[in-house]
């Protein structure tokens, strides 16, 4: 899938960037590939929608209006207000199409653990992405990790469990975890329980039986007397 994004050229700074907010032109800047660094605008509406279904790691077409500039780029970083996380501004980072690129990918977890579902085990996402090398158009959105292998609590998903295309190498060590299931405490509790009551029961169950054994010996040493 292809984004594009049409931007204008920003020469206003300062209060006249807050005035511009207010209207709903999101400021940003453009960089990268040995270029100088380029200020532009562009609708906040169509940035979030962009974002939204691109995020950080597809590649995304930023078209100058009313030109036929096109420039090839990653959103590399999104500054939010602290106070209620609205955009306020946006880097991106201008690529070339024929070399290949260091980025991050997010993991999107799918799929029901056995684990969790039949022994009531939590899942424990222990990594959110991986880092991966690719030309800027093997880029994809993100990474299916396929939840439904974990079915006992002995199970891990490592990284290179995960699948990708081949025209991307992860960089991630292959030996990290991805995810996992683990039981909670309360539920460890329980179940510790449940083994001591069942240890207790049987400790009983043997103390009984020895102690029938020696009434039928003692009762045996009676009728044999």
């Amino acid at each position: 899938m292809s984004y594009e994004l049409i931007v204008n050229s920003r020469t206003t700074q300062g209060k006249a960037v807050r005035a511009s907010r207010r209207r709903g032109i999101l400021p940003g800047v453009i960089y990268g590939h040995g270029q100088q660094t380029r200020l532009v605008e562009f609708p906040l509406p169509a940035f979030l929608k962009i974002y939204s279904d691109a995020g950080e790691s597809s590649l995304i077409s930023v078209k100058f209006e009313g030109s036929a500039e096109t420039v090839a780029a990653l959103i590399q970083d999104v500054q939010r207000d602290p106070v209620n996380d609205s955009v306020l501004h946006v880097d991106f980072h201008q690529v070339n199409l024929k070399e290949k690129i260091i980025t991050q990918v997010p993991l999107l977890f799918e799929g029901i653990a056995p684990a969790v579902k039949e022994l009531g085990a939590v899942l424990v996402k222990s990594l959110d992405h991986v880092e991966v090398e690719c030309l800027p158009t093997d880029l994809i959105s993100h990474i299916t990790v396929d939840c439904s292998q974990l079915k006992t609590l002995d199970d891990a998903i490592l990284v290179r469990d995960i699948h990708v295309p081949s025209t991307m190498t992860v960089r991630t060590k292959p030996e990290e975890i991805v995810a996992s299931v683990q039981m909670t405490k309360a539920e460890e509790v329980t179940v510790e329980a449940a083994q001591s009551e069942a240890q207790a029961v049987e400790s009983v169950e043997v103390v009984k039986k020895g102690k029938e054994h020696e009434q039928e010996g003692e009762e045996s040493k009676d009728t044999a007397s």
